[in-house]
Formats: structure tokens, sequence, C-alpha cells
């Protein structure tokens, strides 16, 4: 869940773009989105630079989407540290955690469409598979099934093997529910494997077929695809020892639709303000997955596959994500209509998230 963070060595350099008035075929001149502000620009790269130039990480790359339309991107650092190649805002990077608010966007489609209810039973949905008959669909979404957190067992090597989610599944299953479902808060990327095949018997397509039809394409994610299971390359090296990159490529699979996206930050903000302006779900369909699960405590922080944090004082709704030698966050300010996306190719060091926040405060 967390911007995980250590220390150690990096480079940098830096991209940025701006909106740029298009012309038709015919000539006519078409309508192009406000051009942000060079002074804003130069605001939001030099927190990039600085970032890098401060700490011991490789390299990180942000966007950001304003609710007229506005864009900015940007990077700083490199992709490759052996090659000295640059990284560009277009290098794509595992977004690990964040891929949970694609999956959970799927699944509350599934329920406008009326072929899914929050509070279906899951056994009848997955028969056979020995879950408690108490699990529904929305204790998943929330994290409130019980079911154990497989990425947390030093017994599971999600590097070194190709795990299959039912493989997982079983596996939950087998060591028992942690508690009994509703009632506790407890994260757990097992949830969202469950999910994946979740959407895999209601619909009979991949889920990540699913995640693009229904998502990627009507957002223009363009640059997303489920790593391992779909074509693509992550470009973007992982790092996360002292001065070498971390033997993960290709990685870890297991995670699938609770942390296998890989994507580039222009993407994510375009999904985010895609989710956030009723263009994927219905207001009642976001509006279930901005409730938190619970009034206080643990889960009061998280709806239905989405965080809700105060950055500088703003609510924003969201998710982050890490995974070894990567780490994401991506963002909405519903007061503003702001999305923010940070990726990084590097765990080792610098305050991630203290740069996200900059870049909010900035963008805002």
């Amino acid at each position: 869940m967390s911007l995980l963070t250590a220390a150690c060595s990096g480079g940098g350099a830096a991209s940025t773009t701006e909106g740029t008035t298009s012309t038709s075929t015919t000539g006519a001149a078409t309508t192009a989105p406000p051009v942000v502000p060079p002074e804003r620009a130069a605001a939001l790269q030099a927190e990039l630079d600085g970032f890098v130039a401060a700490s011991s990480t490789a390299g990180v790359s942000a966007a950001v989407l304003w609710a007229d339309g506005a864009f900015w991107e940007g990077s700083a650092g490199l992709a490759d540290e052996t090659a000295g190649r640059a990284l560009t805002p277009r290098d794509t990077m595992r977004i690990a955690s964040t891929t949970k608010s694609f999956t959970a966007a799927v699944v509350l489609q599934l329920v406008e469409e009326g072929r899914l209810g929050l509070d279906d039973v899951l056994a009848p949905l997955l028969p056979g598979r020995g879950l408690d008959e108490a699990l529904t669909v929305r204790h998943l979404l929330g994290h409130r099934s019980g079911l154990w957190n497989f990425t947390l067992d030093p017994g599971v090597d999600t590097a070194g093997k190709a795990w299959d989610p039912e493989e997982i599944l079983a596996l939950a299953v087998d060591r028992g529910r942690v508690f009994p479902p509703g009632s506790h808060f407890a994260y757990s990327n097992t949830n969202y494997v469950v999910l994946g095949l979740v959407i895999e018997a209601i619909t009979g397509n991949p889920a990540e077929s699913e995640i693009r039809s229904r998502l990627l394409v009507p957002a223009g994610a363009a640059d997303t695809f489920m790593a391992g299971y779909e074509p693509g390359e992550v470009t973007a090296l992982p790092y996360g020892d002292p001065g070498a990159a971390v033997d993960y490529l290709p990685l870890d699979t297991s995670s699938w639709t609770a942390g296998a996206l890989a994507s580039t930050p222009a993407d994510l903000v375009r999904f985010g303000s895609a989710l956030f302006a009723g263009g994927l779900l219905s207001v009642d369909g976001l509006a279930a997955m901005t409730i938190p699960q619970a009034a206080g405590g643990e889960g009061a922080h998280y709806g239905l596959g989405l965080e809700l944090l105060e950055i500088s004082g703003r609510p924003a709704w969201g998710h982050r994500g890490g995974i070894p030698g990567y780490l994401s966050a991506l963002f909405y300010f519903p007061g503003s209509g702001l999305a923010v996306a940070l990726t990084a190719n590097d765990w080792r060091g610098g305050d991630l998230w203290g740069l996200f926040e900059r870049l909010a405060v900035t963008a805002l």
C-alpha cells in the first residue's frame, strides 16, 4: 500500500510537454486544450529534477491533468542506469496495487449492468473452491474478506514462479480465514486476484481483456497493459538494490488483477479523470467506490478499490502501489477536478510521497 522508500544512487534527465494547437485535414483549426503556463510547467519539472538530484532514486515520471483539459507530463533520472538511458514520460513501469482501482471499476460496471451484486455471496460464483459461505463481492473490494494475503508469506516466491490465480485462491483457502468476513479491515492482495476470477466467471473473458475494452480503450490509455498477460514491454528497468537492477524481469505475474498492470503517468491521469468525470461509471457506481469501509479506525480510508487521503488539506481519492523495483500513485481531487500521477522505477531512496504532495500543491 505504501510508497516504500530507502536510499542509494541515481542520475537525472528531464522531459516536459505542454498542449499544442492542432489543425484538421481541411485546414480548419481545431479546439486545443489550454496550455499549461510555462512557469507552472517549469515548477513541476523542477520538483522532479530536485528529487532525483537529492536522492538515490533512478528515475521518476509524473503527469497532471486539469479539469479544463490542460495537461503536463515530465520525467527525471534514468530508465537504465547501466546504459545511462534517460527516463522519458512515456516509459512504461509496473504500477503494482494501483491496478486495484481498474479491477474495482470493472466489477462496479458489472454491478451496474445487473450481472453481479455487491452483496452476492462468492461461493456460488466460484463453486468448488471451499470459500466461506458468508464471503461477498463487497468484502473482497473493501479488504474485509478475511482471506490470507499471499504476498506477505515468505514461503511464496512470487518472483521465481508464475503463480496461477487459482493456485493463489487455493493457498488462501488452505490457510484458513484470518477473521470472519466483514468483521475487520485487512489489506490483502488475494482479494483482488479473486476478483479477477469473478470477472472471468461473469463475462467468460480474460479479466485483462475486460479491463482493456471497458476502461483502457474508452479512457484513451493506449500504453497500459497487463504485464505477463498481454503484449507489451516494461521499458523502465526496475531498481531496488544498491547499484544493481533487480532481477525481476519478467516480473511477478501472480499479482494479476491485484497489481500486474504496467502504465505511464499520462495514461493514469486519463483513467482517473474518466472515472471521476462519469465516463466509466454512473454517479451511483462511483459513489459506491468512494464510501469508506468504516467510520473510524482501519478501513476508514478505503472505499472499494480506492483510498481516501488528505493531501495538503484537500481530500483526494486514488491508490498507491509498490512492487520490487517500482512505485506508483494516482489521485484525483474532486474539489478541483485535478488528476495527478507519479511513477518511479526505484524504491531505494527519497520521500516519494513527499514529492507527490509537492507536485499536487504546485498543480493546484
